[in-house]
């Protein structure tokens, strides 16, 4: 796609010069290649992205788990899809279940929403662990403005940064039941 609107001119200025069909031919494989390249790029950051929440959501799942305590999450994508796969439970963000000893685990870039326990007063942190990247290529990152898919996170569709990491984990242990108010809930509807 990033290669089609030069191509479109180098070809449309080929035919208007009078250049053979060879080199028009020529430019165009061109083109091809080093999108196919670019693309090849892009998909394996986006695969290698998708399948951190994977493995990491198992490593902490099992980490963490045992049979006196509860998982809890507060996070979207394919993180929320595996951890609950795994038998965590969502924490809202008027949940109250968690009992003092459970893990609440929050990742840094999927989403994470703020609960009634996030407070010192409730939770202390226990690891805050790092997904290693193998490669410079970003698809999503706040610190170099990657946003392939939402601006919300940045405006270039895919940046290049040497962040050693592409998502982090918050791992907190409940260490006191929330027991304050309970917030109204604003709908917008």
């Amino acid at each position: 796609m990033l290669a089609l609107p030069p191509f479109l001119l180098l070809f449309q200025c080929a035919i208007e010069t009078g250049n053979s069909w060879i080199r028009a031919r020529a430019t165009l494989l061109a083109s091809l290649a080093l999108t196919l390249s670019y693309s090849l790029l892009v998909a394996t950051a986006d695969h290698r992205f998708a399948e951190s929440y994977r493995e990491e959501s198992t490593r902490l799942f099992r980490e963490f788990k045992r049979p006196d305590r509860q998982i809890w999450y507060a996070g979207e994508w394919g993180f929320r899809f595996y951890m609950g796969q795994l038998g965590a439970q969502p924490l809202t963000q008027t949940g109250t279940d968690p009992e003092v000893g459970d893990i609440i685990i929050k990742p840094y870039i999927a989403l994470p929403w703020v609960t009634l326990l996030d407070s010192e007063e409730f939770t202390v942190l226990v690891e805050q662990r790092q997904v290693q990247a193998g490669s410079p290529l970003r698809i999503l990152d706040f610190l170099s403005s990657a946003g392939f898919y939402s601006t919300a996170w940045g405006i270039l569709p895919i940046s290049i940064t040497r962040q050693k990491y592409w998502e982090l984990f918050n791992v907190f242990q409940v260490k006191k039941k929330f027991d304050g108010p309970l917030p109204a809930i604003k709908r917008p509807w």
